[in-house]
């Protein structure tokens, strides 16, 4: 199914796209999981970093999608966000472009957050809000989202549709294989380490903070942030049996970093947050209310300054 919004193609994915035939092993993950994310540059002018991103949806009638990150990739500091971002994606001729998204001025994207919790790390930008650059039209672009169906509920902990030891794994930005000509996601695999109903303390410079998360046994470097993370249950549970069953993917939700105390090294456990305050933030009455714009296209200006940045991000990276 492909849903049209202002600028970009969506093709959207649904829970029952994401189940695969009874096996006994597991199988190599569907090509379009790994398609589902785009890279994020952003720059102010003086310092440079990057982060993942990938596209949901809402199903139905107005099907609206959404650029889905982590918070803390959009912001220059703990209370700005960077001036623009630059979304760079695989076109179907076999290369790259910047798709450059300002968060500034008067043609600024809408950034929504949690309502409720400043804490939770994932920001979304409305595809209404993002236009193609000129000379591009939708079809030179394929891309797979995520519907609301295939999220991860509290309801599937409950109903032991998914239980700590299932497979994880999350796809992103490797920053120690930028690519050249493509963008090229990595897929990393584990398992479910912790899943709890209270908050676990998240340390940062400015303190701890309270925050809802899945901990996970798998290694998250940088510019993994705002990767998908999906939970792959490889049995189906009744009470007092496993039954094998078809392999179903649920997204657990956004990439927030690796689990630790600052300072102190990668132990290879990371934090996720999980999709059902993803949920919360796209059911907001702020984003729920907010028109469908039409987006202003880019202008060349801003997409030398994107590629401008990108050089910049590869001389930090030491890449070609």
């Amino acid at each position: 199914m492909k849903v049209c919004h202002t600028g970009l193609l969506w093709m959207a994915i649904s829970s029952p796209l994401f189940l695969v035939p009874p096996v006994f092993a597991q199988l190599p993950l569907p090509e379009n999981v790994v398609d589902s994310v785009t890279f994020i540059v952003v720059s102010d002018g003086t310092k440079v970093g990057g982060g993942t991103g990938f596209y949901v949806n809402h199903e139905g009638k107005d099907g609206r999608g959404y650029l889905v990150t982590a918070k803390h990739v959009l912001m220059s500091d703990s209370t700005n966000y960077y001036p623009s971002v630059c979304m760079k994606m695989n076109n179907n001729s076999g290369g790259t472009d910047f798709i450059p998204i300002a968060l500034s001025g008067p043609n600024a994207a809408r950034v929504f957050v949690h309502p409720d919790d400043a804490n939770v790390d994932i920001a979304i930008i409305p595809s209404s809000d993002i236009a193609l650059p000129p000379g591009k039209s939708a079809r030179d672009y394929d891309v797979t989202t995520i519907a609301v169906s295939a999220f991860a509920t509290k309801e599937h902990f409950v109903k032991r549709h998914i239980a700590v030891g299932d497979e994880v794994f999350l796809t992103g930005w490797f920053s120690s294989l930028y690519g050249t000509s493509r963008n090229y996601p990595i897929a990393r695999f584990g398992r479910l380490a912790i899943a709890s109903d209270e908050k676990i303390p998240w340390v940062e410079k400015s303190g701890v903070q309270m925050i809802s998360l899945y901990l996970v046994e798998a290694h998250a470097t940088g510019g993994n942030s705002g990767s998908p993370v999906f939970f792959r249950p490889t049995l189906q549970r009744e009470p007092g049996t496993f039954v094998l069953g078809r392999q179903s993917l649920y997204l657990a939700g956004v990439l927030k970093g690796y689990f630790g105390a600052v300072g102190e090294r990668n132990s290879g456990i990371a934090a996720v947050v999980p999709a059902f305050q993803l949920q919360q933030i796209m059911l907001s009455e702020e984003a729920k209310n907010a028109p469908v714009r039409r987006a202003v296209r880019p202008a060349p200006e801003a997409i030398d300054a994107c590629l401008k940045a990108e050089k910049q991000l590869r001389a930090v990276l030491r890449q070609p």
